[in-house]
């Protein structure tokens, strides 16, 4: 049986003084065979000290902002593997055990399409809009899957939900599981008046995609949960 292998690939822009802590993680990962970071057209000028902190890691640079649709196109062009697990460079509470976990599950059974790693919930309207689940920015899947799903016409921030759009329309299987990850809001990344456009920019795109799409996922997206992890795939 050939050996099942997994890339990394790290989307990220102007990251300085978060994406240490993710990839520091990340490297302990024993499962995760290459991890590709690509640098979005950073302007904080760190990929260099990138490079000297983290010299096992293939970092790819893009001149300018595309945004993280843009930045995967590129980091998946550099991947062989069979497997993609997609990571943001700006969440905190990341553990390599949990990724590793996650990875062995997906391994060790065939008929999972998917394992999320769904973030604590931060503010209430979370309960109701399962953003950390729907939009999480930690998830593996099958490459020729995330393939198929970047070859369509999905920009900015759409990643997530196009991915999402594409596994409940083919009937794919989809587990979840819980972790202590915390995703950065952008008005703590970038100050309150930026931040809040960002979010709006964010907002705006995902619509874009599809209102419809957006309000079925939060009704009936990823609904199996793993309650026990690694081996025996039990849900609620």
């Amino acid at each position: 049986m050939n050996k099942k292998t997994v890339t990394c690939i790290v989307p990220f822009y102007n990251e300085k003084g978060r994406i240490n802590n993710v990839l520091s993680e990340l490297i302990k990962v024993k499962n995760i065979d290459e991890i590709i970071c690509v640098d979005d057209g950073s302007t904080d000028n760190y990929e260099q000290d990138l490079r000297k902190k983290f010299p096992d890691i293939t970092i790819l640079k893009q001149t300018k902002n595309l945004g993280k649709v843009s930045a995967v196109r590129k980091g998946i062009k550099k991947t062989k593997s069979e497997y993609v697990f997609l990571c943001d460079a700006d969440i905190v509470g990341l553990s390599y055990r949990i990724v590793e976990k996650a990875i062995n599950i997906i391994f060790e059974n065939s008929s999972i399409e998917m394992i999320l790693l769904k973030g604590k919930f931060v503010f209430p309207n979370s309960l109701i809009s399962r953003s950390e689940l729907i939009f999480s920015g930690a998830r593996m899947l099958k490459k020729k899957t995330l393939e198929k799903i970047l070859n369509t016409n999905i920009s900015a921030y759409q990643l997530e939900i196009a991915i999402n759009d594409h596994m409940i329309k083919n009937n794919k299987t989809i587990y979840w599981v819980a972790t202590e990850i915390l995703n950065i809001r952008k008005s703590r990344k970038y100050g309150f008046i930026k931040g809040l456009i960002g979010d709006l920019k964010m907002v705006g795109n995902v619509v874009n995609y599809g209102i419809k799409e957006y309000f079925f996922q939060i009704l009936f997206f990823a609904r199996k949960k793993i309650i026990r992890l690694p081996l025996s795939v039990e849900v609620e």
